[in-house]
């Protein structure tokens, strides 16, 4: 079984976890190119892709981070509105996951910073990558697989079907 997580912004993490195989592809999608809605088009698209070629059982979304400034912000909202409903038009259920509750499902602190959750990810389940992007999608993913198998915890305040 497969299970996506994305985490959206201009540099948006994308994995799809295979739980048979244990086979992580991770990728960074970004396009420098491209600004406003023409990248956050050409992100999602790629996320519409992925999903028809590995056909997720569950997929996770980081949720939007409120305390972000400026326009980091708008750009997040609007890249992952587009993923959102591109899922949506598919039919594909996500599970919205708020950055503090990945956190703290992870590792057990929602102020966790970004090496924590590296160093979590290593010890606890053997996968390393440089990009934090791709860290935070996979925790995603694995937190999709949880829903999947297990339905929500208690542990996942503010995780929420996405339709």
């Amino acid at each position: 079984m497969k299970f996506m997580g994305v985490d959206p912004s201009t540099h948006t993490g994308l994995v799809i976890f295979d739980n048979e195989t244990q086979e992580t592809k991770g990728t960074v999608l970004e396009y420098p190119k491209l600004r406003g809605i023409p990248r956050a088009t050409a992100i999602a698209r790629e996320v519409q892709r992925r999903a028809l070629r590995d056909k997720p059982e569950a997929v996770a979304i980081e949720g939007y981070s409120f305390n972000s400034q400026g326009s980091s912000i708008s750009t997040q909202i609007e890249i992952g509105t587009l993923i959102r409903f591109i899922l949506y038009e598919m039919g594909v259920r996500w599970y919205d996951v708020p950055p503090t509750t990945l956190k703290q499902l992870v590792t057990g602190s929602g102020s966790a910073k970004k090496l924590d959750m590296a160093e979590f990810v290593e010890v606890h389940w053997g996968y390393k990558n440089p990009s934090d992007d791709i860290i935070d999608a996979y925790c995603l993913a694995r937190v999709a697989e949880d829903i999947y198998h297990d339905g929500i915890c208690s542990e996942a305040k503010g995780v929420v079907l996405g339709w």
